[in-house]
């Protein structure tokens, strides 16, 4: 989805104590980069969503498989990870009325169990 808008956070040990925020953009593959200053060791970082480009699939989810709507990420160089390319799990906004046909996926993923 082009457009989008997402959200990188680095929190410190101490609960609430934001040390890092980035914000960035989908590009026409649905695709973002974000380059990030300094090293983030300590800290836990996560991808987040903030607004979709699409009035009719702006949902985030929050339920089944996205109960936490967010992508971990390590941001450091002393973690064996070579060079300096980190690439999230995928995130998604879901519709705000699934596609009837879809139903039953939706309820074996556990994404709307509520849903007939």
């Amino acid at each position: 989805m082009p457009g989008a808008k997402v959200k990188l956070e680095c929190k410190g040990e101490e609960a609430g104590n934001i040390t890092y925020t980035q914000e960035g953009e989908t590009n026409e593959s649905g695709q973002y980069r974000l380059k990030v200053e300094g090293d983030h060791a300590d800290e836990e970082c996560g991808i987040t969503l903030l607004k979709s480009s699409r009035a009719d699939c702006d949902e985030i989810p929050d339920e089944g498989w996205a109960s936490k709507p967010s992508s971990l990420i390590t941001i450091t160089k002393n973690n064996g990870f070579h060079g300096s390319t980190r690439y999230a799990n995928p995130l998604g906004f879901t519709k705000k009325k699934a596609n009837p046909d879809c139903a039953e996926l939706l309820k074996e993923l556990e994404i709307n169990p509520d849903h007939p």
